[in-house]
């Protein structure tokens, strides 16, 4: 008999985060499961500590040359027997109740293609940085992901084997924004079919080396993306493209200041800037993004400082906002 779910686990590299990941998957309290790790060509121990589990019926192992994370997602979704179909990075872990929220979600709103739920930001020792993503908007529109990728990683997603199906999985072609280009892809498949689950189901691990941090290659993949939506829906791109460049070019300034390319930061701040002007009144994060950009200005040893300060400032914000969605 077919599982209920599938989950996949593409990994490179990871010996020393996979085991955790696998772990998080095991104990969820929703056991009707399957877990697809697809090793793509890993140089490390990391197909080593994958063997260990393989005691786990539910888990079956992808072993693979080395041809990228989306490729690696692709295997796993080609061999994958469940009517939902959910994504775990392998550096990423998914909370006990994960599963179980994201199925009865589902199973209770059939006109609802994927699912999405709130993460945490934790460090690369899996530390809490107070940093966190919770979305409270009802209904999500194609214009709302042009404008931010509110659905955020592929951990986060439970989604209907069907809508994967339907739109042809990930583009082996993109190199950065896979994520975001598939989830355009299943938002066009019919009216309000994507939903949050409104619970921390997801700790997101940010460690050296991500393609996150790229910002340059962020940058080109994320515009040939938006430009494929842009050539089929004209009309509807148009009424929001500035406001949607200039996100885009505050979240590069984030990006390259934590990159440490404090040039690079403060020309994607000022594009921001000029193409929407009313994005400095958006939120708080701007405010403290400006300051943290500004700062580059000053004496390296005075900019780290504030910088210093600033976060652990954010932490503690972060956290005392973390207890208030969790109540």
């Amino acid at each position: 008999m077919s599982p209920v779910l599938s989950v996949i686990v593409p990994a490179y590299n990871v010996e020393n985060y996979i085991a955790e990941t696998i772990v998080s998957l095991q104990k969820q309290t929703f056991q009707d499961l399957e877990i697809i790790i697809v090793n793509d060509g890993s140089t490390d121990k990391t197909l080593e500590i994958v063997n260990q589990f393989q005691k786990d019926a539910k888990i079956k192992i992808i072993n693979q040359e080395n041809q990228g994370c989306c490729a690696a997602r692709n295997s796993g979704i080609g061999i994958a027997r469940g009517e939902y179909i959910g994504f775990c990075d392998a550096d990423d872990k998914w909370s006990p109740e994960k599963a179980i929220s994201h199925i009865k979600f589902l199973i209770e709103n059939p006109d609802i293609d994927l699912t999405f739920s709130w993460w945490k930001l934790v460090d690369e020792k899996g530390n809490s940085t107070g940093r966190f993503k919770a979305c409270k908007k009802q209904s999500i529109e194609l214009e709302d992901l042009l404008k931010e990728n509110l659905i955020g990683s592929t951990s986060n997603v439970v989604l209907r084997s069907t809508a994967l199906e339907a739109t042809g999985g990930f583009d082996e072609n993109l190199q950065s924004n896979v994520d975001l280009d598939l989830w355009l892809r299943i938002i066009q498949l019919r009216e309000q079919n994507v939903k949050c689950v409104e619970q921390f189901l997801v700790d997101y691990r940010m460690r050296p080396g991500q393609i996150t941090k790229n910002w340059k290659r962020m940058s080109h993949y994320w515009n040939i993306v938006f430009n494929r939506v842009k050539l089929k829906f004209p009309e509807r791109v148009l009424t929001i493209e500035k406001e949607a460049r200039s996100c885009q070019y505050r979240y590069l300034a984030h990006l390259a200041y934590e990159a440490e390319d404090f040039k690079g930061a403060r020309q994607c701040l000022l594009k921001a800037l000029i193409l929407y002007p009313p994005i400095l009144f958006k939120t708080f994060n701007w405010w403290v993004l400006t300051a943290a950009v500004l700062s580059t200005f000053l004496p390296e040893s005075l900019r780290q400082s504030i910088s210093e300060k600033a976060r652990k400032v954010w932490a503690r914000r972060g956290e005392r906002l973390l207890m208030l969605e969790a109540k």
